[in-house]
């Protein structure tokens, strides 16, 4: 596995941080947890 280290620090949209020559491609997936357990934490108090 080969990383590209600028793409790698870039923030922002889902991409491949692997290099071209890579054996395995390597993405970048952003996530916003806290969102994620409020809407769970709501729907758990709201019985749903």
């Amino acid at each position: 596995m080969k990383i590209d280290k600028e793409l790698n620090n870039f923030r922002g949209e889902e991409r491949v941080i692997s290099t071209p020559d890579s054996k395995v491609t390597v993405c970048v997936i952003p996530t916003n947890e806290e969102i994620m357990i409020a809407r769970d934490t709501k729907e758990l108090v709201e019985g749903k």
